[in-house]
């Protein structure tokens, strides 16, 4: 079950990688940190308020909605509007994520001097409901997985989805259509950074959170996207699948066969699926090949 939790938390986390990198062609280290932002929301929600623990995923979505759409208008979007490169968008999104981390452990301890309440890391499983033996993030996380497929393939057909393919193919023809495209990026943005939060907020209902998770699990990320392609949304379902559940039962299969001290060393199972895919398939299970992608979308 926790294997197919932590999936579960990979595809949506992997979608939101991927819907950030379709626009910039960089990868966005911003997604870690916002999804442990998406954490502590949930912390501050049902630890300091006393709310119940599954109010704060709405929250969770809407505030990290609004940082991921402020993170893209201040940062990421003036950066592309002066012709910068990759590299720099991606040092720009690395910047932002380091900050972002700084500012949750300076919350963390704030909470600890003030409230003495300790907040460098917690579980809010305690809180969750149960369905028989079936914890409730379990029966959530699988659901909204469900949902967001689902919804994909609905919008891939509605006006909203063909506008936005429209503008992968085309910027310029978009453009001349009267069209906004800054705005389908921002909204792009948003949705990105939204289900990053709103994962954080589940994952803390099963794994302990600290301020440092969104960095050391932007590797798993990472293995996800480029399993299922970095630039096919349905790609991410595939490799958060195969990353969340290849590394729970890899290692708990290697702490049963040789040691419970593997256990330690799991984020090199992410990291080994990075290098295989990078050496023999870097375009991933259903991504283009690197020399077919078209960068017209970009604005010129």
């Amino acid at each position: 079950m926790a294997a197919l939790v932590y999936a579960s938390s990979l595809i949506m986390l992997a979608l939101s990688f991927t819907l950030t990198y379709t626009y910039t062609r960089a990868p966005n280290y911003s997604v870690g940190p916002v999804m442990a932002i998406g954490a502590y929301i949930g912390f501050t929600n049902t630890k300091l308020l006393g709310y119940p623990v599954y109010l704060g995923l709405p929250i969770a979505f809407i505030a990290c909605s609004i940082l991921s759409s402020i993170i893209y208008t201040t940062i990421i979007q003036p950066l592309i509007r002066r012709k910068r490169s990759e590299i720099l968008i991606t040092l720009a999104s690395l910047g932002v994520g380091l900050a972002l981390t700084g500012l949750l452990e300076i919350y963390a301890q704030w909470v600890r001097d003030t409230l003495d309440l300790w907040a460098f890391s917690f579980l809010l499983k305690e809180y969750d409901f149960h369905i028989g033996a079936i914890p409730g993030v379990f029966l959530v996380s699988s659901f909204m997985v469900f949902s967001l497929a689902v919804s994909i393939r609905y919008v891939r057909k509605t006006s909203f989805g063909l506008s936005y393919r429209a503008l992968l193919e085309n910027y310029m023809l978009f453009q001349v259509q009267g069209l906004n495209p800054e705005r389908l990026w921002a909204i792009q943005w948003g949705l990105a950074g939204g289900f990053a939060g709103l994962t954080g907020a589940l994952m803390s209902l099963w794994f302990k959170t600290t301020p440092v998770m969104g960095s050391w699990i932007m590797t798993p990320i990472l293995a996800a996207s480029l399993v299922g392609g970095f630039d096919n949304l349905r790609g991410a379902f595939i490799g958060g699948l195969f990353v969340g559940f290849s590394d729970i039962v890899l290692t708990m299969l290697g702490q049963h066969v040789v040691g419970v001290w593997v256990g330690a060393y799991r984020p090199l199972l992410s990291m080994g699926f990075l290098v295989l895919f990078l050496l023999f398939r870097p375009q991933g299970i259903l991504g283009m090949r690197i020399n077919d992608i078209k960068h017209s979308y970009k604005q010129p």
